[in-house]
């Protein structure tokens, strides 16, 4: 059977099928790829383009180029002079209301909006997360009326990644015309995300919140439930076919282990020794999808790049091949546990915070966690077990 026909006879479990006439799919660099018969296939965002391709129609915000099965081109968001005036000039009720909305975004949260290696020089100052809300409001207020054109051509938005400056324009664009807006998680929802554990933000989010969710994991939608007190509809879909049998996947090494990054976030220094001084292994380093760092630029990476043991992989390459070349992988907090278990490779994590995400994965011996300095004796104990 082919992949195409495979993909449709799954298509069931995605959810309930859509009756609006124009759908808008728009997709980012967060967007996970992969590849099925040759073409470039995002495993968020593709599954509701290919139900109807004919209403569906697929655009992007920075996201990878590349031979896609459902070509996308660029969401058209322009600013004129008009914009500028208007910005500076021109402030309704709603507008004083998404300030505020976004206010509590940036502040509401006690986690952290700006990568770690920021924190310790602007930290104390917050200015960071003043930057970030005082980019994002003028964003959506520049953009506003391109964004309103654009949203008059759909029935219905899907998103991935709401709270990108560019994201919350069309969201506010769609929801100010009485339009849904869905939000595709595209990896870990938790307590410990800024912003979706932002609960002032819930509260208040009026016109920048998304009206409904689709997650793929249950701890996901249970704490959505939580968190946006029930406002927001919430709906399964399953985007595990594209990491099960459906593809023919890499030659696996006995020896290999995927690290996955976090944006902004360097590796402990406890594993990268162990990275550094394990040379009878082979390391896959997967960069975070949002991390605008060049891999030549972070210092973790710096160190071990000269190492012919260690690879370092861009976020654009499929995770379905990365994953199918390992037998282990390690990470912070990356949903890629969630995928790996989809497949049978087992993780090892350092975030104890994500010890309730990542609980289903744990129950099935699938996935544990592991503090930094005892991520060496994980690795020794791991191999030791495959042995016997």
């Amino acid at each position: 059977m082919s992949n195409t026909l495979r993909l449709r006879e799954k298509q069931h479990k995605f959810g309930r099928a859509e009756t609006l006439q124009r759908v808008c799919v728009v997709q980012r660099a967060l967007s996970k790829r992969t590849v099925v018969d040759g073409a470039l296939v995002s495993t968020l965002t593709d599954p509701i383009l290919e139900k109807n391709p004919t209403t569906h129609t697929s655009w992007s915000i920075g996201a990878p180029g590349g031979p896609e099965r459902v070509p996308s081109q660029e969401v058209p968001l322009q600013v004129g002079a008009l914009d500028v005036l208007r910005m500076l000039f021109v402030w309704r009720r709603e507008d004083l209301r998404d300030a505020e909305a976004l206010w509590r975004l940036a502040f509401g949260s006690a986690h952290r909006l700006t990568p770690q290696r920021w924190v310790p020089v602007l930290g104390y100052l917050r200015i960071p997360r003043i930057c970030w809300f005082s980019y994002v409001l003028c964003g959506i207020r520049l953009w506003s009326r391109s964004a309103s054109r654009f949203a008059v051509q759909f029935d219905e938005l899907y998103i991935v990644c709401f709270y990108d400056a560019r994201c919350l324009a069309l969201t506010r664009a769609f929801r100010a015309q009485g339009k849904p807006v869905i939000e595709v998680q595209h990896g870990l929802i938790a307590p410990c995300h800024a912003i979706y554990g932002n609960e002032q933000f819930w509260r208040i989010g009026g016109d920048l919140a998304p009206t409904g969710f689709l997650v793929w994991d249950a701890p996901t939608k249970n704490f959505i439930e939580q968190v946006t007190l029930r406002h927001a509809t919430i709906r399964d879909f399953d985007h595990s076919y594209y990491f099960s049998d459906s593809h023919s996947v890499a030659e696996t090494h006995a020896n290999c282990i995927l690290v996955t990054l976090q944006w902004g976030t360097l590796l402990p220094t406890d594993v990268l020794d162990v990275i550094a001084t394990r040379s009878d292994l082979r390391w896959l380093l997967r960069m975070h999808p949002n991390d605008r760092t060049p891999s030549v630029k972070r210092a973790d990476c710096t160190r071990l790049a000269e190492l012919s043991n260690v690879e370092i992989v861009e976020a654009s390459s499929p995770l379905h091949l990365d994953l199918s070349r390992s037998i282990l992988h390690l990470t912070e907090n990356s949903s890629v546990v969630i995928e790996a278990a989809t497949v049978g490779v087992y993780s090892v994590f350092w975030d104890e915070r994500c010890m309730s995400a990542f609980k289903t994965q744990i129950a099935k011996g699938l996935a544990s966690h592991c503090p930094p300095t005892r991520v060496a004796d994980c690795v020794r104990q791991f191999f030791a077990d495959r042995q016997r």
